[in-house]
C-alpha cells in the first residue's frame, strides 16, 4: 500500500510538505472519518476512532522508496517515541491509506 492520507502540516503547501514532496507521484484532496484536535504544539492531532470528518490529501508515494519514506515520517511525526502511531484509514472514496 503506497497511499498516505495527510492532514495539517504535511499537506501540499504547508510547512512540512517539503519533507515528503519529492516522494509523491500524485496528490488529491480527500476525507476520512475522524476528528482533529489542537495539540497546543502548533500542529493538529487526529483521532480516527471518533465520529466526524477530517479533510486532507491522499498522497501516492513512490513504491521504490516507500519503506524509507514511511520510516522518515514516523520519526518526524514522533511515532518512534510513542507520541503518535501510524494507522490505516479508509478514505471517503474507498481508498485504504496509511
Amino acid at each position: 500500500m503506497n497511499l498516505l492520507f495527510v492532514y495539517g502540516t504535511l499537506m501540499p503547501g504547508d510547512v512540512r510538505w517539503p519533507l515528503v514532496a519529492d516522494q509523491v507521484l500524485a496528490a488529491r484532496r480527500s476525507r476520512v472519518r475522524g476528528r482533529l484536535f489542537d495539540t497546543g504544539e502548533g500542529y493538529p492531532g487526529a483521532r480516527f476512532d471518533l465520529d466526524g470528518e477530517i479533510e486532507g490529501w491522499i498522497l501516492e508515494l513512490r513504491p521504490d522508496s516507500l519503506a524509507t519514506t514511511l520510516a522518515s515520517l514516523d520519526h518526524i511525526e514522533g511515532a518512534v517515541w510513542g507520541l503518535y502511531r501510524r494507522v490505516t484509514v479508509m478514505s471517503s472514496g474507498g481508498d485504504e491509506c496509511w
